[in-house]
């Protein structure tokens, strides 16, 4: 074939990427949150919970909120690859706990997370702010006053994985440190 060099071997890509991904997964900073996801989440898109995970350096749990998304299947694949999101615990502008937001989806295919109490939207794939203090009925316009001068805070989006046993695992930031055994 032309453009082809002589005794090029073509490599498997699926074997890799699984040997490149069973690599990255066995290192310390992935830590499992939750070992069934059917069962300690649901099935539908948009179920949260809260999980612990890391340490703060005065000894506090860090609390991160989990949200599962609407499971994807991989391009010329058949099984389905659930996606999880992990980001902070509470609201980064009224400090409201996130497991009571809702998921969204934008114009561009990508996902947001909706503030339950104060209705700031965040960017589940950066955790920027795309909806600041919208002020759309009384209890958000509320939360919107004492909080307007604190100004659009970007919310921590961890990545998160979820293995073939439904386990749900987190990366945690650099120099977190990890709970106790």
């Amino acid at each position: 074939m032309p453009g082809k060099a002589t005794g090029y071997r073509e490599r498997d890509d699926k074997g890799m990427k699984n040997r490149m991904q069973k690599r990255d997964f066995d290192k310390k900073e992935w830590v499992q949150v939750v070992s069934s996801i059917d069962e300690e989440m649901g099935t539908e898109p948009g179920a949260t919970k809260a999980v612990t995970a890391g340490i703060t350096p005065r000894g506090q749990d860090f609390i991160w909120c989990l949200i599962r998304g609407n499971p994807a299947v991989p391009e010329g694949g058949d099984e389905v690859e659930e996606k999880v999101f992990a980001v902070d615990g509470s609201c980064r502008c009224c400090q409201f706990p996130m497991s009571a937001g809702k998921l969204g989806s934008e114009p561009d295919g990508s996902y947001s997370f909706e503030c339950g109490l104060c209705g700031t939207k965040y960017s589940l794939d950066n955790g920027e702010v795309l909806e600041f203090l919208p002020k759309k009925n009384p209890a958000q316009w509320a939360a919107a006053l004492p909080n307007e001068s604190k100004g659009p805070q970007k919310t921590v989006v961890l990545p998160a994985r979820v293995s073939k046993a439904g386990k749900v695992y987190l990366r945690l930031p650099d120099g977190t440190l990890l709970n106790p055994l």
